[in-house]
This record gives C-alpha cells, structure tokens and sequence, in this order.
C-alpha cells in the first residue's frame, strides 16, 4: 500500500511526516519562521492537520505562484504535485530520514536575514537521481565562480572537478553557467558523481542551455531542489541556495569571480559555517579573478590553493579538528585558521596584514644610485685598480 507520494506505508516508517513535510514545502517559500516555530513545537503531523481547511494559512508567506490562490484548494494542490513528483522519479527526503545530509545542521547556528531562517531552510529536499544522498555527500566539494569565466577559469574548474573524482570525492555545484558547468562536466568526463542543487523545480532544466548536462548529472549523481515540481527559478531563490551550496559539502573552492558576485556569497558562508574556504588565485590584471583576490585580502580564512593536492590537503588540516572516518575534518568542528597559523604568511596577502607602504621619495639620480650603498662619509666612486705591471 503506497501513499500519495509513492512511499510504501507499511515500510516506510515517517509516511505521515513525509506528506505533512511535502506539503508544507509545496505551499511555502524556504526559511519560514513561523512555520519552523509550529513544526518545532508540536510536529508536522499535528501541525498539518491543525492548518488543513483553515483560513491562517493564506496570511503566511505562501510561494508566490500560489498568493490567490483559495485556502481550500492549496492542500489538494499539494497532493497532486507531491503525488506528480513521484510518478515522475523524484524522491523526497526529510530530516526524518537516515538518507538526510547532516552538515545542513551546521546551518542552524547562522541566521544571516533577521525575516528568514536559512537554518530552518528545508522542509525536506526533492531529489532526482538514484544514488543515496547522504553517502555521496560525505564526501563532496563544491566549485563556484564566475558564470562566464576566461579559458583559464574554465580549465581550473574542469581540472580540479576531475581531480577530485579521480580521488573518490564527488563535486558539488549549482547545475549554473560557466564554472559550475566546467565542475559538473570534470566530474562527469572521469565517471565520478556530481551533484547539482537547483533553484527551481527538478521538471525544469535551469539553465535551459543545461539541459543534456543535467540529464547526465542525473544518471551519474543528483539532482536537488527545496521546491516543489512546477517551481520556476527567480533570484531570490538562488540567493537562499548559496548558503545550502556551502553547507552540504565539506568545502568551497572559488574559480574566477569578479568583485560582488553571487559565488562570493557561497564562499562567505563557508566561512561564517567555519569550513574549509578555498580561492584560486588568477592574473592580477583579470577582473575575473579581482573577486578571488579581494577575499584573500580580506579573510584570513580564505586558504590559496593551486591544484587538487592543495585543497585536499587543507580539508584534512591538522589545525581543523578531529577527522571522521575517511579522514576529512568534521563540519561542526573545524577551527578557524589564524594568520599565525598559515604556513604562508610570508605574503602579506596570506599574513591579512597591510604590505608596508612604499617610500616617497624622488627618484635619486644616477650618481647617488651609484653610492646608495656606500657607508656615511664615505666616497661614492669605486676606487680604481691597477693593472698588474
């Protein structure tokens, strides 16, 4: 006997739950407080049943595609995209579940936007693939950057993609333009497992110009949403995905971003999370990779990295905290890097301190250039030597 999700009853043993948490997360935007309070308090079951056919719930932030829409036909709605979701593969994972990832946890301890708990962000997540979310995430880093990189962030990104999958890791990305693209398909060229979190429902292919590529990250690894099927992208759900990106791996390496850029508010998170935050440097005449510079200068956090071995060897730092089992430093127990602590603090760039001015003085003239070396009261001219007779 299945339920309207396509979960058997008799096996499943959070049914209930499940359907009360898909609904909640078809009706409302992520990182509802109100509704975290609720559920919280006193379960999603009895909050469900309390809230089905009463006229409270059209006063809370409901998804935008349904403001109008009447409170008696939001729950049947409900049902029918959960139940539409499963006859078209996607699974829906709840906290409930051993499959949940639990760095997304570490999540719980920042609240960046006062209106929305980014904590509180997934009711539950709807997922396309068929490889169990929580192992191929154990080990899993993301890439981000710029969505129209030069060929040298491009080639970063593929590289260090396929690097990592080469070593067992899976790459995480945002299934986006430009170096998510180049991290998807390094991963996928090794035959490794990627896995693309989407800000939009999982029946659409975001970008369009992605959509062979997502289908390949299907059958290779994972697609994930926080929305329900039918959701279209806008940016403000992308922004509350940067955070998630952050959390669900066990670091963030930044390829080619240009200042203000969306993929530098991936990396801050981590950062904020207390994960390892990783930067590529580039030329210093790109304004590509200004992005990247400008963190290194100011977080002494951020670890410069060049390759592959360099990020694996700052996700197993010494100074990180104890290692799980496969070695990697837990989430919720990596220490914050001091400057003192980096073994590259010779750069004032790595050292977070200010490189000594630069003396402002006139340009002394060939003479004095000459004898600049020369100890006080001592002549400038080098004493001539004779020739042997």
């Amino acid at each position: 006997m299945t339920d309207h999700l396509g979960q058997d009853t008799m096996t499943d043993p959070h049914a209930s739950v499940r359907v009360a948490r898909a609904s909640f997360a078809y009706l409302f935007e992520p990182g509802n407080k109100n509704l975290r309070f609720l559920v919280t308090s006193n379960g999603p079951e009895s909050i469900y049943a309390e809230l089905q056919g009463s006229e409270e719930v059209s006063v809370w932030t409901l998804r935008r595609e349904l403001r109008g829409t009447p409170p008696a036909q939001l729950w049947d709605q409900a049902k029918d995209a959960v139940a539409a979701a499963a006859r078209a593969g996607q699974r829906i994972v709840i906290p409930e579940d051993p499959d949940w990832p639990p760095r997304l946890t570490d999540l719980a301890a920042t609240d960046p936007d006062p209106d929305i708990d980014i904590g509180a962000a997934a009711l539950c997540l709807w997922v396309r693939g068929n490889a169990p979310v929580a192992a191929t995430l154990d080990r899993s880093i993301t890439i981000t950057g710029a969505h129209n990189p030069t060929a040298y962030g491009t080639h970063i990104a593929t590289q260090l993609a396929a690097g990592a999958t080469d070593r067992g890791w899976t790459v995480v990305a945002s299934g986006g333009l430009g170096i998510a693209t180049a991290a998807h398909r390094g991963a996928l060229v090794r035959g490794g497992a990627t896995v693309a979190v989407l800000p939009c429902g999982l029946d659409r292919a975001f970008p369009a110009g992605n959509a062979d590529l997502l289908t390949s990250v299907t059958d290779r690894g994972l697609l994930i949403s926080f929305w329900p099927p039918g959701t279209p992208p806008t940016q403000e759900r992308a922004a509350t995905l940067r955070p998630v990106l952050a959390a669900l791996s066990a670091g963030t390496v930044l390829v080619e971003t240009p200042p203000r850029a969306s993929s530098l508010q991936v990396l801050r998170h981590a950062i904020n999370i207390g994960r390892p935050a990783m930067v590529v440097p580039g030329p210093i005449t790109s304004v590509l990779s200004a992005g990247c510079h400008q963190v290194l200068r100011q977080h002494a956090e951020a670890r410069l990295v060049t390759g592959i071995d360099d990020v694996l060897t700052d996700l197993a730092a010494p100074n990180a905290g104890p290692p799980n089992h496969d070695g990697v430093t837990p989430s919720s127990s990596r220490a914050r890097i001091p400057p003192s602590a980096d073994s590259r603090t010779g750069c004032p760039i790595r050292s977070g301190k200010e490189p000594a001015p630069w003396p402002n003085t006139k340009h002394p003239s060939p003479a004095a250039r000459r004898g600049s070396d020369a100890p006080p009261g001592t002549s400038s001219t080098r004493p001539r030597t004779s020739s042997p007779s």
